[in-house]
């Protein structure tokens, strides 16, 4: 009672404060849970002026209450005499206004209204329906509307065949089957029948005749059937000999097989035996004689029957060797496989008490490349590398060459010829056609000769 006590104070305090919304949950009582609400329910709707309030609770415990308030709005106003006035189509489709005085507000005020959607009158029966075929049932909008959809039809179903009591129209005999029929006593119904089968009876045979089976011969029961005359008979099978104890007649030897006899019991059969084998004995062998194998040769283990001297010999696989640790006899190089050798722990001198197995070459243990002919002006040059354990070498092309660099000596004052000599100082030489655009000089005045050109200077 003092939470329901609290929860309407809360509510009349958030109605009274113009709060829009107010959400309360009350959970002072039950476990705690994970609230699974119902529907909400309008406890009292809203008007022009005061707030509406809407309430839902948990159905897991209907003592945890949520609320909500529904705000007043302009189109909730409450009229004692109002005039409805429909839309542009039908008050079932698209509703309207209600207009009058309302009595919250005292003004003449305007509601919205919603589309009121049909009013269908009650259903009535337009196609009834049979025991095989549908029926309909229609319905039309008691407002008039004249919507597509203001008339409704529903289909009944089918009533199906109120069948009446089997009765018997093929008796059924001991060798073939009868049949029941029955018909649909529904009115309007055309005389329709349904049959189904009855199970042949089967004979029914009395007072049987017995011949009793022997051990070798079948016997027979006899008898006639008491519905049709029919005559039957079951074949008893033979009951087989009723064998007595076995008799050793021959004993058993640890070489041969005996033989056990059995006669048959019965009372009434003649005197009937038969035979079966009896299993040959086990030896009983000595102390085994013990020849060891080797790691090559079997060895054997041979014991003697007490009872009948017979021999029983085992042989005794022969050991294999008993290998050693692999020791290196021969150390691989870097080009040259090595070898491993090992021999059996036993001392045995047998063949086959050494075994050797190869290691494979090391391969080279590579430095680095290093330039050991640089190249020239029309040579490549060479790198060359050297194995860090046997020393061996391994080259390959270095540097590519370096080409020539022609420094040309361009002739002076008169067209020439330009000399060039590569600068690497490979001896190298070429010419082109000169330009002559500079003085010729000669700094030794008797040979007449341009030091730059090599060409004659002519004297002014």
């Amino acid at each position: 009672m003092r939470s329901k006590s609290y929860l309407l104070i809360i509510i009349a305090a958030a109605i009274l404060t113009g709060a829009m919304t107010l959400y309360i949950t009350s959970c002072e009582y039950g476990t705690l849970h994970e609230h699974d609400w119902d529907d909400w329910i309008v406890s009292y709707a809203p008007t022009c002026q005061d707030d509406g309030l809407e309430t839902r609770y948990c159905k897991l415990d209907p003592l945890h209450i949520e609320t909500a308030v529904i705000p007043a709005n302009d189109n909730s106003h409450v009229f004692a005499i109002s005039t409805f006035t429909p839309g542009l189509g039908s008050i079932c489709k698209d509703g309207g206004t209600e207009s009058g005085d309302c009595y919250i507000c005292k003004e003449s005020k305007v509601n919205i209204v919603g589309a009121l959607g049909h009013d269908f009158d009650p259903w009535e029966i337009k196609d009834p329906a049979t025991c095989v075929l549908n029926g309909v049932r229609t319905r039309s909008c008691s407002r008039e509307c004249g919507e597509s959809d203001a008339t409704e039809n529903v289909d009944i179903p089918a009533l199906g065949h109120n069948w009446g009591v089997w009765g018997v129209s093929i008796p059924a005999t001991c060798l073939t089957d009868g049949e029941d029929t029955r018909t649909c006593s529904r009115v309007g119904c055309l005389p329709e029948t349904e049959t189904r089968p009855v199970v042949m009876l089967g004979h029914n045979y009395s007072s049987p005749v017995t011949i009793p089976a022997t051990c070798t011969t079948d016997g027979s029961i006899t008898g006639t059937c008491a519905r049709c005359g029919d005559y039957d008979e079951d074949v008893i099978d033979a009951l087989g000999h009723a064998w007595g104890v076995w008799v050793v007649t021959t004993p058993a030897t640890c070489l041969a097989e005996g033989e056990e006899t059995s006669t048959c019991t019965r009372s009434g059969c003649l005197p009937v035996t038969d035979t079966r084998p009896v299993s040959k004995l086990e030896h009983d062998f000595l102390d085994p004689v013990i020849v060891d194998a080797t790691c090559t040769t079997a060895g054997s283990k041979t014991g003697t029957c007490s009872i009948c001297d017979d021999d029983d010999v085992e042989v005794i696989p022969a050991l294999g060797h008993d290998w050693g640790d692999w020791e290196e006899t021969t150390p691989a190089t870097c080009t040259v496989a090595g070898v491993e050798t090992r021999n059996c722990k036993r001392d045995c001198e047998e063949a086959g008490a050494t075994e050797t197995r190869t290691i494979g070459a090391l391969g080279h243990d590579w430095g680095d490349w290093e330039e050991t002919t640089a190249p020239t002006c029309t040579v490549a040059g060479i790198e060359t590398r050297s194995c860090t354990v046997c020393g061996a070498t391994d080259t390959r092309a270095g540097t590519p060459a370096t080409g020539h660099d022609i420094v040309w000596t361009v002739t002076c004052s008169a067209p020439g010829v330009d000399h060039g000599v590569c600068s690497h100082g490979c001896g190298e030489t070429d010419t082109q056609p000169g330009t002559g655009d500079e003085p010729c000089i000669d700094e030794d005045p008797e040979d007449d000769i341009c030091d730059k050109c090599g060409e004659p200077i002519e004297s002014p």
